[in-house]
């Protein structure tokens, strides 16, 4: 994690997504873009 605590919200998320800060953007987004 980049030490950003809103990815920290995301557990399923090991890596952070650049564009994406919250996570309601991370829940809306990884049912659309597969994320490993």
């Amino acid at each position: 994690h980049q030490g950003n605590d809103m990815v920290s919200a995301a557990p399923l998320h090991c890596k952070h997504v650049p564009g994406i800060s919250t996570p309601a953007s991370y829940d809306g987004t990884r049912t659309s873009t597969p994320v490993t």
